[in-house]
């Protein structure tokens, strides 16, 4: 593979070819636009990423697209690229898609993000397989003749076996390795065997596929995913399985799995303003008893949670959901909103370039949930020369504008992040 052109988020870069279907290849899969083309007066292409970090592969023209609090020119130096790509993995890592036990200097040894994560997915399912293989009691049908075993399915045994006298239409039970979660983990490591490029991920990946080779093989759709629960007997491998949902859900290629232009043009792309909302509702709840106002540290947490709606229609139902990033509930009264947004403000403005759906967004959440206070998060940047605090009042009704610092070191300063928002949300 060659060396990834590296681009912060909303960079410009120079693509030198025309690879106009390719793009709107990509932005239609993903159903919004990952990267717009720009054309210059003399006829030269050039490429501008949005919110998404992550890679994308373009007929062997690897980008890279990094967080954008770091920088906000085309240049992306080897330093902040390093710190950029770390503080991605360690927002990951305090998610839903919590990187258990993971190696904060993995990133170091390879040159993108997708590769980084595949190591850190086939490092620790080997680890766990190799301590002993999943499996548990599967169902399975069969007609076959021989001893009568397990269950008789008399209507469809009527059916099939009319004429063949002999065979029986059978149900049992079976101690198996053929279940939904190693199918999960088969797909996934075809997937990725045929992707990498790395020498270190194709030789785990190698040995999970031998590993694995009695699994068959299942196409892996998102209600798969969503049929898999766990229990004391798997609960170790919820982590890998985290990272295996991960890149189903976030690689694409146009062709189906193994055709021929499958690897022309394929991607794996993390939206940041989701990350970004998920990141501080998970820290702030993990930390709650070092984050929040002491007379909130026992309240409830609400994430993503609707418990109002904006009107409602004639038959008195509601209509038009909202949802906070975080509440703070004590009892029926809701304290303290949260809402991230991941955006550039404008400090020199009298807005600060908040948009005004967004102040509409949060004055109805303010109204409808009757809370006396709601805070925005936004990232600081570079070029912001102090943090953001600005105070907008609507009666008794207060909402604030922060920023929080994430370019520093997270992984070394996860008490002068926990202090940080401690302070925005006093």
């Amino acid at each position: 593979m060659s060396i990834p052109i590296n681009c912060f988020e909303y960079g410009i870069f120079d693509l030198e070819t025309d690879y106009q279907k390719e793009i709107d290849e990509i932005n239609n899969s993903f159903g919004k636009k990952v990267f717009k083309l720009i054309y210059s007066q003399n006829d030269r292409i050039f490429l501008k990423a949005t919110q998404h970090v992550g890679l994308i592969n373009i007929k062997g023209r690897i980008i890279q697209i990094l967080p954008k609090t770091y920088h906000r020119d085309e240049e992306c130096p080897e330093e902040k690229r390093k710190q950029a790509i770390k503080n991605l993995f360690y927002m990951l890592n305090h998610t839903s898609f919590k990187l258990k036990d993971w190696d904060a200097t993995a990133f170091e040894k390879f040159d993108d993000i997708f590769e980084v994560i595949i190591y850190l997915f086939s490092k620790n399912l080997l680890d766990i397989v190799k301590k002993g293989f999943y499996r548990n009691y599967i169902t399975i049908e069969e007609n076959k003749s021989g001893a009568l075993r397990g269950k008789l399915l008399v209507h469809k045994h009527a059916t099939e076996n009319f004429i063949t006298k002999q065979k029986f239409y059978i149900e049992f039970d079976e101690f198996s390795e053929n279940n939904l979660l190693n199918h999960v983990f088969k797909f996934t490591i075809e997937h990725l065997s045929y992707l990498s490029t790395n020498d270190i991920n194709k030789k785990l990946l190698r040995e999970l596929k031998f590993l694995f080779s009695d699994v068959d093989y299942q196409f892996i759709t998102d209600s798969d995913l969503n049929r898999i629960t766990f229990s004391k007997l798997n609960d170790h491998y919820k982590q890998p399985f985290n990272m295996a949902k991960m890149f189903i859900q976030r690689i694409w290629y146009p062709e189906y799995l193994m055709a021929p232009k499958a690897k022309d043009i394929y991607g794996f792309l993390i939206d940041m303003n989701q990350l970004f909302q998920d990141f501080l509702a998970y820290f702030i709840k993990k930390y709650k008893t070092d984050i929040l106002p002491e007379q909130y540290r026992h309240a409830e947490i609400l994430i993503q949670k609707s418990e109002m709606y904006l009107v409602s229609d004639e038959k008195r139902n509601g209509v038009f959901e909202l949802k906070p990033d975080i509440m703070i509930k004590e009892g029926k009264d809701f304290k303290l909103i949260i809402d991230a947004k991941y955006k550039e403000l404008k400090p020199d403005e009298r807005k600060l370039g908040i948009s005004q759906g967004d102040m509409y967004q949060v004055y109805a959440y303010t109204t409808r949930y009757n809370s006396p206070k709601t805070i925005l998060v936004y990232p600081e940047y570079e070029n912001y020369m102090n943090p953001i605090i600005r105070e907008f009042y609507s009666d008794s009704k207060k909402i604030s504008a922060r920023s929080i610092n994430l370019m520093m070191d997270l992984s070394k300063n996860e008490e002068e992040l926990k202090k940080c928002l401690k302070e925005i949300l006093a």
